[in-house]
């Protein structure tokens, strides 16, 4: 599992320096445009959001309460592709079941802007200025064995998630969005930590 770890921070990381665009210059020479016009602005690429969520609510008179607090940090390597990665802390406590766990992790993601505002596509302006973006991750999440299996101790379970995001343009860079997620390959149980639900309904921002 730590492999898995270290092989999914080492793309992000190198995913941060992928694009750049060579072309020639009137003498020639090869130059390369994005150091040349962004060198010092890279920061400007940096993108900050999150996914935050409080779900309390009753089952048969007992509490139920579901948290999920992950901030995100990520890099547009294009105006269209977005790398990054979300550090996960979840909550779930049920006092019908006398069940209560924290779950904590990362995700790392990539974001493609498949539709940039679907104003553009349509025959008429309907003014909605939304756009379609394409979602892969992978979770990586450290969960208590007494959930899923016998025994004391936690355990680190991994699941990739795919699927679309409808995201609502928020300033000059980032969004809201709504996403919805299948598993598509690793732990079945990635869907429990996810408060249950299948496909799994991710909610967010970035700016």
């Amino acid at each position: 599992m730590f492999r898995k770890v270290f092989i999914f921070s080492l793309l992000f990381f190198l995913s941060l320096f992928l694009y750049s665009q060579d072309f020639i210059t009137e003498d020639g020479a090869v130059g390369n445009k994005e150091n040349k016009t962004a060198k010092t602005k890279w920061t400007d690429k940096l993108v900050f959001g999150g996914n935050f969520m409080l779900e309390p609510y009753s089952y048969n008179g007992y509490s139920v309460f579901y948290a999920d607090v992950s901030p995100m940090v990520g890099y547009m390597i294009t105006d269209r592709l977005i790398t990054g990665n979300y550090f996960i802390f979840r909550y779930y406590g049920n006092d019908y079941s006398r069940f209560y766990t924290s779950i904590y992790g990362v995700k790392p993601y990539l974001r493609y802007k498949l539709i940039k505002n679907l104003d553009n596509i349509m025959p008429f302006d309907a003014h909605f200025n939304t756009g379609i973006t394409l979602v892969a991750s992978q979770e990586i999440l450290n969960v208590e064995k007494r959930i899923f299996y016998e025994g004391v101790g936690r355990k680190w379970i991994t699941g990739t998630l795919a699927g679309l995001s409808i995201v609502q343009p928020l300033g000059k860079k980032g969004g809201f969005y709504v996403s919805i997620l299948w598993l598509v390959a690793g732990n079945e149980e990635i869907l429990i930590t996810n408060n249950y639900s299948s496909p799994i309904v991710d909610i967010g921002f970035y700016l």
